[in-house]
């Protein structure tokens, strides 16, 4: 369960990027696909458990930004 990691963007209707970065700050995951998610790895190979931090910005229906942002852990 819980295998991928999905920010859920409520009001977003077209996403700009959706960004998962470790604790020192390296991006290790990057997309612009609403459905698409983190599993856990950076270039193949699964990450420390531990305190990861996820941005999202996106577009609502009027054009207005929404930026969304937040920590999930990764337990292993």
């Amino acid at each position: 369960m819980n295998d991928v990691f999905r920010a859920v963007p409520i009001g977003v209707m077209r996403t700009e990027f959706f960004r998962v970065f470790n604790r020192f700050g390296e991006l290790v995951f990057e997309t612009n696909q609403p459905r698409a998610g983190w599993d856990g790895t950076f270039k193949g190979k699964p990450q420390q458990p531990g305190n990861y931090v996820w941005m999202l910005k996106g577009y609502g229906g009027n054009g207005q930004v929404i930026e969304m942002s937040g920590n999930v852990m990764l337990v292993r």
